[in-house]
């Protein structure tokens, strides 16, 4: 059975810090461990420098049959991959303006029943862990992240 993950780190508008570790963190591990997995990444990406990297990471990583990059999809599409999805992911980097913030996708994914791996913020816990909605790990962990969505 094909296991699958969801991210809606590719949303316009956002820094490349945000999107970019999220692109396939963990995604290269699962394999190893005899996962079988799909990685849709849901989104428009308005950097096209970003989104030819991302591509070449997918391709880097040999993951072109597993990760999909949607590009802009309606709001309705949207939710319905989120809702499809086995687990998502919110795999932010510690930065200010992330640290002392809620992203909405944590609340999307809760919405949908969808279970998040999310990093491990002070200000996430009371609405992952705290909750039973997700794992937080650290966002640059590969072995974590691949254990959480494990």
């Amino acid at each position: 059975m094909r296991f699958r993950v969801s991210s809606t780190d590719c949303t316009a508008g956002k820094r490349r810090q945000r999107r970019r570790p999220a692109s396939c963190s963990g995604s290269d591990e699962l394999p190893r461990r005899g996962i079988d997995f799909e990685l849709r990444l849901i989104g428009d990406i308005k950097d096209q420098n970003l989104e030819q990297e991302m591509t070449d990471e997918i391709r880097r990583k040999d993951l072109s049959d597993r990760a999909t990059l949607t590009g802009w999809i309606p709001l309705e599409r949207a939710q319905e991959e989120i809702a499809a999805a086995d687990v998502g992911l919110c795999l932010l980097h510690p930065i200010p303006n992330y640290l002392n913030s809620l992203a909405m996708k944590i609340l999307e994914y809760m919405r949908f029943g969808v279970p998040v791996v999310a990093s491990d913020f002070p200000c996430w816990r009371e609405y992952v862990t705290d909750v039973g909605s997700g794992i937080q790990v650290d966002p640059f962990s590969i072995p974590a992240i691949a254990d959480a969505i494990e």
